[in-house]
């Protein structure tokens, strides 16, 4: 069965991206109910009535958008032509067995370009949105956990690169499985 999900795995990799929550600047989005790892997601939730406090500090390179070709230049691996620091406040709740809620604050705290070219950019720094999540989890055998996550995200960046101007509200279902 673990292999089947492998190869299985393997087959719809090219098909699917993960995490695609906020903005697009933010490759990692922990989780709100934090456990005792740093992740994504899993399918373990909270305990009912435990308080999950979390932050997280972020630095990236190259991760603003960037038009290719423009002058004959283009975004280099090995040159940076970003740097962004960003942090996510997080906070979780176990409700009951199997379901936990969640919310995140995501913040920029600075942008460095080294790129006078045509590259996107925050106008400011602060708060970038919130998110609000959840979690259930439906079923936990002997080998594999499921669980189905729903969040919402709303984007507080005017003119974002990513959403434009005046974004709605990002909806969100993910399912997460887990091998024990």
């Amino acid at each position: 069965l673990k292999l089947s999900f492998l190869i299985g795995s393997l087959l719809f990799a090219n098909f699917s991206r993960a995490n695609v929550l906020g903005t697009d600047a933010q490759n990692f989005n922990p989780t709100t109910n934090g456990l005792d790892f740093v992740t994504v997601h899993s399918s373990a939730t909270l305990d009912p009535g435990i308080v999950n406090i979390g932050f997280f500090l972020n630095y990236a390179v190259n991760s603003l958008p960037y038009v290719y070709g423009v002058g004959g230049s283009a975004q280099s691996r090995t040159r940076f032509s970003d740097r962004l620091l960003s942090s996510d406040l997080n906070f979780g709740l176990g409700i009951k067995d199997n379901w936990d809620v969640g919310v995140s604050f995501p913040y920029l705290w600075s942008q460095k370009i080294d790129d006078d070219g045509l590259l996107g950019r925050y106008g400011n720094t602060g708060a970038t949105g919130q998110r609000i999540n959840t979690k259930y989890r439906f079923y936990r055998g002997e080998e594999w956990s499921w669980a189905a996550i729903a969040s919402v995200d709303q984007s507080l960046i005017e003119n974002n690169p990513y959403t434009g101007e005046g974004p709605r509200p990002t909806y969100n279902l993910e399912f997460a499985s887990d091998v024990m």
